[in-house]
């Protein structure tokens, strides 16, 4: 990417927080605008603001297609809306083999909420072969990141084991 693309699309990102609240239409254009250019950020930014409705009309089918665009750029947040949108048939067919490959890409990364999800698709077997093993252990690394969530899931796996 050009030093002028770079350039341009920081200034997109600061006028879209600058109107972000108090102009939401103009802030979805600059978050269109940096999307085109191939901002991964543009790119999830715009498929938030359609798939919520702000600033744009509310378009989910639309939203998978950005945030697609930024996460096969590895971009992390992407990444785990895109296991979302499968999980809960959000633009996309519900489909939670494709979620579980989204989250995991997005908890190998670090993302907590990815990791929480993954876990509970390992425990539960949804997406994924089933395994408390692998389940736990994602669990446990989103707990560590203060998913409470995920404390009480491995509480309770706990008290099934001592049962």
């Amino acid at each position: 990417m050009n030093i002028f693309r770079q350039v341009l699309i920081k200034c997109y990102r600061l006028l879209f927080f600058a109107y972000l609240g108090s102009n939401e239409q103009k802030a979805a254009g600059y978050a269109y605008k940096a999307a085109l250019l191939g901002s991964a950020w543009g790119q999830n930014q715009y498929g938030n603001l359609l798939v919520k409705g702000i600033g744009v009309a509310k378009n989910e089918h639309e939203a998978v297609k950005w945030y697609h665009k930024a996460a096969v750029q590895g971009f992390l947040w992407a990444e785990a809306n895109m296991g979302w949108c499968y999980l809960e048939g959000i633009g996309v067919a519900l489909d939670y083999a494709q979620s579980a490959v989204w989250y995991k890409k997005a908890a190998e990364k670090g993302h907590a909420e990815s990791q929480y999800n993954l876990g509970l698709a390992y425990v539960d077997g949804y997406g994924v072969s089933q395994s408390q093993m692998e389940g736990e252990k994602w669990l446990k690394l989103a707990e560590k990141k203060e998913i409470i969530e995920a404390t009480i899931v491995l509480k309770k796996l706990q008290i099934i084991q001592q049962a």
